[in-house]
């Protein structure tokens, strides 16, 4: 047994850990409560201590502890990764990413492309053609009464999801399908609609669900993967044993999924034997140092990717009417980042794990092409106030912020605005409240532009209120907003950065429409504008009201073929725009982690995948 067999909560004052980070300016020091490793419980001044005994290991149960349960065990009804990682006891990767540019599957035979011929276009891409790709099942799926995994099953789901099952991204993809087409007992086809010209055409496919048993009789879920449900409490607790008609067969006889209550602490739970494995819902990045330590004495393992999600800095661009376009002008927003020391803010908020962006694409994707701006060695205060002044921000009174004097320019839309004289520079950032990371990300950004005159007013929502329908991201009532973007394994920005209507002519030819304008009479509307607004009920992911014609039809036909040679001219394209607009400021990517109990084995972590992805091959050593 490891030396170290006692836990002690401490509640510090000092966040000893910044020092590390190069550069670093440590903030004031906030008390936290952390973890740390130690002998003997010690006493130390204004400190709390808990004191938790490590359990023993049970080799043959496993507990999986997630931060809630999902209402529906449905898979085409998983909406987040814990959601998603219970569909995967019971189920298998039907398309997947071991990296960006590295798709599997554990229910076909292969991944159908087009270079493997198992997805081909029918006639020329555009909105005329189409992509029909043709899925070839693994014989040896069976489902927990022991009949064999049929193309009848995926034709079941996707009927359910054209019926309005499963989450509106699932109902919306279903749509996108004309029909699916069973050839034989192994193999059917998924024909995509016209003009959709999407690279990820392989994930157009659903479920499945038992075609063979009456849904009053199949009870959610039906498995066809390692794992079966065989109990529970509603909302705590599912308990679940190995499937007999899977394999191989799984090596832990019995697996309980966990609901963890915020009220409890994950790590006090991991060590005393309350989980076995953390999934990464549990885990914020301040959690860190403490997982580090108990790793380095052997007591846990840790795993960890960095992305794909991605933290920004959204500049509200082109405001409605009522609010005060701080960020209109191109110049205050290269002054914003030349101020910001985004070094600094990736190492102290990821504890030295994840670098500064130098795109809206990570550096390992295949369209990444590194933006000038983003690449400058070091923040120039100095530089940055020159520009404000040239706008028309100066701080004539000597209070330390800047007041506007004949701050004035053109919007997107080519309509003037103008700031009243003597406007103080003080924008309203939106945020998360409950996200550590965007806390110290937040704390940092405050203070660095209050070196540059700027005096940033915070104000923070829960997650869960990010996106509601009343949302001021949603709404752009903001001046400022720091949150997160998830994207999926393709470049894709197609919801994120059109801001002009995309169209085109009798003869083929595509344009975008000028800013806040529809396409001329007789031209086709081929897609909207992505900036929220009332008349499109406040949806679409361009939040900053990015609206340049160029950018905006650069990004669609990046995203409008099939091939990345074709595509990458494209992208190359818009981050060039980008560089030039800095309508958002890319921060750094995100570190996304989970913990398991040293005596376990075979978990790895991928980034686009719940952790149960290879839950099969867990084993106690």
């Amino acid at each position: 047994m490891h030396r170290w067999t006692r836990f002690v909560v401490l509640l510090l004052v000092a966040l000893g850990l910044l020092v590390a980070c190069r550069k670093a300016v440590p903030p004031t020091p906030v008390p936290r409560e952390v973890t740390r490793v130690v002998e003997r419980t010690v006493v130390v001044t204004h400190v709390v201590t808990r004191v938790v005994t490590v359990a023993p290991n049970t080799a043959d149960h496993l507990t999986l502890c997630l931060s809630h349960l999902p209402t529906s065990l449905d898979p085409l009804a998983a909406s987040d990764e814990d959601a998603q990682a219970i569909s995967l006891l019971t189920g298998r990767v039907l398309v997947g990413w071991e990296t960006y540019e590295q798709p599997f599957t554990q229910v076909f035979q292969r991944v159908p492309t087009l270079a493997n011929q198992d997805a081909r276009l029918v006639g020329e891409e555009g909105p005329d053609g189409h992509v029909e790709i043709t899925y070839r099942l693994r014989p040896d799926l069976f489902w927990e009464d022991g009949t064999r995994v049929r193309p009848e099953d995926f034709v079941a789901a996707w009927q359910a999801a054209c019926e309005g099952q499963g989450t509106p991204r699932v109902q919306a993809m279903a749509q996108d399908v004309a029909r699916v087409t069973v050839v034989d007992d192994h193999t059917f086809t998924v024909v995509l609609r016209d003009g959709l010209m999407t690279p990820l055409y392989m994930t157009y496919v659903f479920g499945p669900h038992p075609s063979h048993v009456p849904p009053s009789q199949a009870r959610a879920p039906f498995s066809y993967g390692p794992y079966r449900l065989v109990g529970g409490e509603e909302g705590t607790v599912l308990e679940f044993e190995p499937n007999p008609h899977f394999h191989p067969q799984p090596t832990i006889p019995h697996l309980t999924v966990r609901a963890l209550p915020s009220t409890r602490d994950p790590l006090i739970a991991l060590l005393s034997g309350t989980c076995d494995v953390l999934a990464p819902s549990l885990l914020s990045v301040d959690m860190w140092p403490t997982l580090e330590e108990a790793r380095e004495e052997g007591v846990v393992h840790t795993d960890y990717v960095v992305g794909p999600a991605w933290t920004h800095v959204d500049f509200n661009t082109w405001p409605a009417e009522e609010r005060i376009p701080y960020f209109a002008d191109v110049r205050v927003r290269e002054a914003v980042l030349l101020a910001l020391n985004r070094e600094e803010m990736a190492c102290t908020a990821t504890h030295g794990l994840a670098q500064p962006m130098r795109s809206w694409l990570p550096d390992r994707l295949w369209a990444f092409e590194a933006v000038p701006a983003l690449t400058a060695p070091a923040p120039d205060i100095s530089r940055g106030r020159e520009l404000l002044a040239e706008v028309g921000w100066r701080d004539e009174d000597g209070d330390g912020v800047l007041e506007a004097h004949g701050v004035q320019g053109t919007g997107w839309d080519g309509l003037p605005w103008q700031i009243p004289e003597g406007t103080r520079f003080q924008p309203t950032l939106v945020t998360v409240s409950d996200d550590p990371l965007l806390r110290e990300v937040t704390h940092q950004l405050v203070r660095q532009l209050a070196a540059l005159g700027i005096r940033v007013q915070v104000e923070s929502l829960p997650s869960d209120r990010l996106w509601a329908e009343d949302s001021r991201i949603r709404h752009r009532a903001f001046d400022l907003a720091l949150f997160s973007w998830l994207p999926g394994p393709d470049p894709d920005g197609r919801f994120l950065w059109v801001g002009n209507t995309i169209c085109r002519q009798g003869n083929g030819h595509l344009y975008a429409a000028d800013a806040g304008r529809e396409c001329e009479p007789g031209d086709e509307r081929v897609y909207p504008s992505q900036i929220p607004s009332a008349e499109n009920g406040w949806r679409g992911g361009n939040i900053s009201g990015w609206a340049d014609a160029d950018a905006s039809l650069a990004i669609y036909q990046a995203t409008a073929h099939l091939l990345p040679d074709v595509r990458a001219p494209y992208y190359l394209r818009h981050q060039t725009l980008f560089g030039q607009d800095v309508p958002v400021l890319p921060l750094f990517p995100r570190p996304r982690f989970t913990a398991w109990r040293a005596s376990w084995q075979g978990l790895h972590l991928l980034p686009f995948e719940p952790v149960t992805w290879n839950v099969e091959q867990w084993h106690s050593d």
